[in-house]
């Protein structure tokens, strides 16, 4: 572990201050693995399985950093999108005072004003959601804090797609095949069931 200690530190220091009860890490290059470890427990319970190498995570948000983020840079990086962009560019309906000055890089930085997510169920058709989304009531100031929001990135999809960017088979897919080996980041379920960081003591132990 030698040279990794401080970032053991910080897993550990977040573990017991709970944070997050498990972490694991891998470090490593095209050649070899550099450093791994696995800490903590499966749940803040004292009788929680302890975490393992192998322990699977479930990954939230997992499509706004591999596909979304992905798009945006990808669009950034061939001149077709600028993070200073304003929204109001590329969507008709956000419009006012309130919002007008809102950015991309703003919706990337989760600093827009847009709530996390609708409180009513979305509609089902992408224009009746775009517009749902342009309207809502902004909770604080652009730029003012930065507070998680699903709405934020489902309008950077939506200006991906817009620019001809196809989040799943255009970003994941296509990346995967340009490096000419496997990719295990795609979406898919393992067959078999496995004790998974976040399951209740209770459901580990069956």
């Amino acid at each position: 572990m030698s040279g990794f200690a401080g970032a053991r530190r910080v897993l550990a220091d977040a573990i017991g201050s709970r944070v997050f009860p498990a972490a694991t890490a891998e470090v490593g290059d095209s050649t070899r693995t550099l450093w791994q470890d696995a800490l903590g427990t499966l749940t803040f319970d004292a009788d929680a399985p302890e975490t393992r190498l192998d322990t699977p995570f479930d990954l939230a948000s997992l499509t706004k950093v591999i596909a979304t983020a992905t798009a945006m840079m990808d669009c950034v990086s061939n001149g077709a999108l600028t993070l200073g962009a304003r929204v109001a560019e590329f969507f008709d309906d956000w419009r006012g005072e309130d919002r007008d000055s809102v950015s991309i890089r703003d919706l990337l930085e989760h600093a827009s004003g847009l709530p996390g997510r609708l409180l009513d169920a979305p509609p089902e058709g992408r224009r009746e959601f775009e517009h749902e989304i342009c309207k809502v009531r902004l909770e604080y100031e652009p730029r003012a804090r930065s507070i998680y929001s699903d709405l934020g990135f489902i309008l950077l999809g939506f200006v991906a797609e817009n620019l001809g960017r196809d989040l799943a088979t255009a970003v994941v897919r296509g990346r995967a095949r340009r490096r000419r080996r496997p990719c295990r980041s795609l979406w898919h379920r393992r067959r078999r069931r496995r004790f998974r960081a976040g399951d209740s003591a209770r459901r580990a132990r069956r």
